[in-house]
This record gives structure tokens, C-alpha cells and sequence, in this order.
């Protein structure tokens, strides 16, 4: 038993033509309906991105502060040690 009986189906196809422009519209309205649906995603997918982009650039930037804040006090906590490592060297007055 065949599901689809294109030799029955083929006739009806053969005597009209219209089916033939009814099927090319349709192709066309199935492919203007995936390129208005594609246009639309691609701009609501950039402008939902852009808000995402513009905090992970401030993240960035808070970061990369954060980083030169701690790697100067770093400098000067360092700096301070080894000023309190050096003694001072007191010359005798009586010499």
C-alpha cells in the first residue's frame, strides 16, 4: 500500500497549469516571510548584544583599574619595606 500514488496524483497536475504558479508563490512568500524573520532577529539580536558588550566593557575597565590601583600600592607597600630594611648609618660625631 503506497501512501502517495503519484501516478493518480500526476494527471490532475498535467491538465492544470495553475498549480504551478500557485506553487511559486508560496516558494516566494516562504522566502520573503525567512528574510523579513531573519532581518528582524539579526537587528533585535544586535541591539539586544550591545547593552551585554557595553557592561562587559565597563567590567573590563573596572578590572583593568582595579589591577594599576592594587599593583601601585603594591609598588609603594614594597618601596616602604625596604625603607624600613635600610638602617641608617649614623657617623660618630667624636671621629
Amino acid at each position: 500500500m503506497k501512501i502517495f500514488d503519484f501516478k493518480k496524483i500526476l494527471p490532475y497536475f498535467s491538465k492544470d497549469k495553475d498549480w504551478q504558479i500557485i506553487i511559486v508563490l508560496f516558494a516566494i512568500f516562504l522566502a520573503a516571510i525567512i528574510a523579513v524573520n531573519a532581518y528582524i532577529f539579526l537587528k533585535i539580536g544586535k541591539d539586544i548584544r550591545q547593552p551585554i558588550d557595553v557592561e562587559i566593557e565597563a567590567q573590563t575597565l573596572r578590572r583593568d583599574l582595579l589591577d594599576r590601583v592594587l599593583s601601585g600600592i603594591q609598588k609603594k607597600e614594597k618601596q616602604f619595606n625596604q625603607n624600613l630594611q635600610v638602617k641608617p648609618v649614623i657617623s660618630d660625631p667624636s671621629l
